[in-house]
């Protein structure tokens, strides 16, 4: 089971001997580089599983994709579970919104920005 994405993610780095920063910042281009080009991996693989109609691999593939930019907030020293419960606070604010043409749900007129600000701080603090 899950303890949290933030806490399963500092795991995994540490397990893969990546070191953390103790708080927030941009990733260099190396990093950046390499990160997308993960994602993009991670995204094919679930484009070629969903074009095979394979439920199993499918759902493998999409959390690959999940998990790869999780570890990417990690690595730029962001507290995933905070940031994500406030991008979600703020998603629900699109209550009265609707959808475009190509489908997605548009922000209505009481959406309100997340407030990350308050979340862009050291990781530290999580691991005690």
């Amino acid at each position: 089971m899950i303890k949290g994405i933030t806490a399963t993610m500092l795991e995994f780095q540490k397990m893969i001997k990546h070191e953390v920063p103790k708080s927030p910042r941009l990733l260099t281009r190396e990093e950046f580089d390499l990160d997308v080009y993960m994602i993009r991996d991670e995204l094919e693989e679930f484009e070629i599983a969903w074009t095979k109609k394979d439920l199993v691999n499918s759902a493998k593939e999409i959390h690959d994709v999940i998990y790869v930019a999780c570890n990417t907030a990690i690595r730029m020293g962001l507290d995933v579970d905070a940031i994500l419960s406030e991008v979600h606070r703020s998603n629900m604010t699109k209550s009265k919104g609707g959808y475009n043409a190509a489908g997605k749900w548009q922000k209505g007129p009481d959406y309100k920005q997340p407030s990350l600000e308050q979340f862009v701080c050291p990781l530290e603090k999580k691991e005690k």
